[in-house]
Formats: C-alpha cells, sequence, structure tokens
C-alpha cells in the first residue's frame, strides 16, 4: 500500500489519490458495512467462489443503500492477502493513466482476475438464451439479473436493457408487456409481475366457474353425510331370526314345533294330516342350516333293480287316474325306541317313488331271498337233486 498518497486517519485499508475516485469513509456506513457485510476476501482460484463473494459484495451495498462513491473504499477495507495485493496494483495503475476507478471497473477487473474467460463466456451465452419457460417473473427476474453481469455489452443502454429481458418472457407475457411500452427497466419488470398475477386471477376463475356449483364441488366430508342419509332411507329386507328351539327360520313367536299347532293352518288340536283346511297355504319354515338332498335310509340301501322306477322312464300311474305329482323328500331320524306321546310327531304315509314304504321293504325281502337262493344254487349246484 503506497502510503505517500495518504491514507484515511482510521486506517481503513483504502486510497485516495490523483485519477482515482477515493473519498473518507463516514463512521456509521463503515460500522454497518461491517456488521452485515461479507466475509473478508483473500483471493481464490474457485471462479464459483469469488463469483459468490462479488455477488454478496453487490447484496450488501443493496442493503445498506450504500452510494456509489462508497462501494470502491468500503470493498478494499476486507481485501487482504493476494487480494488486497491485487487491488493495490490495480490503484496504482489507474492513478498512472490518470483514469478515474469506478464501482463498474472495478467489477470487470475482478471478473478478469478471478474469473476465467472461459467461465465467463459460458455465462455469456447462458444470459443471450435465458427464457422464463415454467419460472415467475420473480424467478426468470433474479437469474436474468445475475447473468447480464457477463455480458456488459450486450445491454450497454436501457433499451437494450429492456429489450433483451422482454424477449425471455412467455410468449402471452411478452406481448403485453412490449404493449406497454415502459421506459426503463425497473417499471418493465414491475409492469410484468402485475400482468402475471392478473394472468393467474383469471386462470383460478375461469377454473372456478368451469366446475360450477355441482355435487361433486363439496367437500369429502358433505359427500360422504349425504350419502348416508340417502343409504338410511332406502328400506332394508327384515331379517328373520333364527328360532332357538328348532333352528329354523319363522315369525318370532310362531313356532309350531314347540306349540304343537298345525303346521298347514296353527290351529290347535289336530295335526297337519287331519287339518280340515288343506287348501290353507301352508306354513313356511326355512331352515336355518344348508339345503342339502337327503334319501331315506331305505332308499339308500334299496338296489337299483329293486325299484320299479327306472332311470329314463315316466312316472307309473299306479291309480289308474292321473300321474301322481313328486313332492320333495324329507328325512327323518329313526331310533330303536318308541316316541314320547307329543304333538310335535308328524304321522303319515311315507311314499317312495309313489309306492309306500311297507311295499318297498317286502320286495327288498324279496329280492334278497331269490339273491341267497340263486347264490347257493351256483355254489353248490349237486343240491338241486334234493329239491
Amino acid at each position: 500500500m503506497n502510503n505517500n498518497n495518504g491514507n484515511n486517519g482510521g486506517g481503513n485499508g483504502h486510497h485516495q489519490g490523483d485519477g482515482v475516485n477515493q473519498v473518507p469513509l463516514g463512521g456509521d456506513l463503515l460500522d454497518c458495512f461491517k456488521k452485515i457485510g461479507p466475509l473478508p476476501f483473500s483471493g481464490t482460484t474457485d471462479p464459483e467462489a469469488a463469483e459468490k463473494w462479488i455477488k454478496q459484495v453487490n447484496k450488501t451495498f443493496l442493503a445498506m443503500n450504500c452510494p456509489e462513491d462508497q462501494k470502491l473504499p468500503l470493498t478494499a477495507f476486507i481485501l487482504q492477502g493476494e487480494a488486497e495485493h491485487w487491488y493495490e496494483a490495480l490503484v496504482t495503475g489507474y492513478r498512472t493513466a490518470r483514469q478515474a476507478l469506478t464501482w463498474a471497473e472495478f467489477e470487470r477487473e475482478f471478473d478478469d482476475k478471478f474469473i476465467p474467460k472461459h467461465v465467463r463466456d459460458r455465462k455469456k451465452r447462458e444470459f443471450q438464451n435465458v427464457q422464463q419457460g415454467s419460472m415467475t417473473v420473480a424467478q426468470y427476474d433474479m437469474k436474468w439479473t445475475q447473468l447480464s453481469r457477463y455480458a456488459p455489452t450486450l445491454i450497454s443502454t436501457e433499451e437494450d436493457k429492456i429489450t433483451r429481458f422482454i424477449e425471455g418472457l412467455r410468449p402471452g407475457l411478452r406481448r403485453e408487456v412490449e404493449m406497454a411500452e415502459k421506459p426503463t427497466l425497473v417499471e418493465t419488470i414491475r409492469y410484468a409481475y402485475k400482468s402475471e398475477e392478473s394472468a393467474m386471477r383469471d386462470q383460478r376463475a375461469r377454473e372456478a366457474s368451469r366446475v360450477g356449483p355441482t355435487s361433486n364441488s363439496r367437500p369429502p366430508a358433505l359427500q360422504q353425510q349425504q350419502a348416508k342419509r340417502l343409504k338410511s332411507n332406502v328400506p332394508t329386507p327384515v331379517s328373520v331370526p333364527i328360532c332357538a328351539y328348532c333352528n329354523r327360520r319363522h315369525p318370532v313367536g310362531q313356532c309350531r314345533f314347540k306349540s304343537g299347532a298345525c303346521f298347514n293352518c296353527g290351529v290347535m288340536g289336530h295335526k297337519v294330516a287331519e287339518c280340515p283346511r288343506p287348501d290353507r297355504q301352508k306354513h313356511q319354515i326355512i331352515s336355518a342350516q344348508p339345503q342339502v338332498q337327503q334319501k331315506s335310509l331305505a332308499t339308500q340301501q334299496k338296489p337299483p333293480s329293486a325299484c320299479p322306477q327306472q332311470a329314463g322312464n315316466k312316472p307309473r300311474n299306479y291309480s289308474g287316474g292321473a300321474q301322481i305329482p313328486r313332492m320333495p323328500a324329507r328325512a327323518y331320524a329313526i331310533t330303536d325306541q318308541d316316541p314320547e306321546a307329543t304333538n310335535e310327531v308328524v304321522e303319515g304315509t311315507v311314499l317312495i317313488e309313489g309306492l309306500s314304504l311297507e311295499y318297498c321293504l317286502i320286495l327288498d325281502l324279496l329280492y334278497l331271498l331269490l339273491h341267497h337262493i340263486l347264490l347257493h344254487i351256483l355254489v353248490h349246484p349237486h343240491h338241486l337233486l334234493f329239491l
């Protein structure tokens, strides 16, 4: 540092001399910069780190509303090491040439020193091709501003800045901003913000009108409550309970197995076979167990040849008149003890294929006797001599 040119009495590390715009630092301004400013910079070979540091410096100046003539003295205060030596040589060169070192010149010299040319060229191409795309205006504005510092020759005038900014907007928004013809970049960006916000409000209103006040627009909780109310209004079929006594389904309190009433008319004192009103609709009893077709014990033991009804033949007419209709078969328990005297016992004649059970048993006995005789003759044929 050249002390012959005179430093600030506080020793703040900044220079002032002929040809260089240097002014003394104000105490309040310096204290604010030290409190919120970036970290000291001593130089780096990482272009990303150098770019990040210079961005932080500019953000601090913007927050402080720092005057243009105070930016260089404040920046020189936090330069250290190699960066401080570079700055001293830069100031000496500008003083020798008797040129004014402005903040814009400092940024350009800083980029040439710490950010290589190929990096700056890549950033410049990004700036030339930057488009809003799916970004909001705020996001596009931030990216456009960050990249614009690498292409100062492309935006040397206010008109060039406005043109470059508008070219990157989305087509619909670009036409609207172009028609506004704002004179400055700041007013152009502000108008783009307002236009985007207005377009978003119109889109939300169109979507709301397209949906309309239909039932589908109601909240899910209201739809569920309405569905429950509609479901509760639909009459449900009455479920007939299972009787604990007979294990069957019938109206409550009408168990005719327990009361001994007639299964046909429901009157006490007689059975279904003796019912005086056979035309009355029979009492409906629904079994609680799965219905499985069962055959009687005599039917299961009876050989096919003993039954007069053969497969494929029509039902025989044993009464000489109308054919006897087939009735659904019912199986009953057979015990070796006589049942107790009760009204629950159903009496009647069991018919198998139109024949009584007694007749079928006689045919079974005759069949077994003939089978035994034929088998005996086959085994002992000489016994025929005694017949």
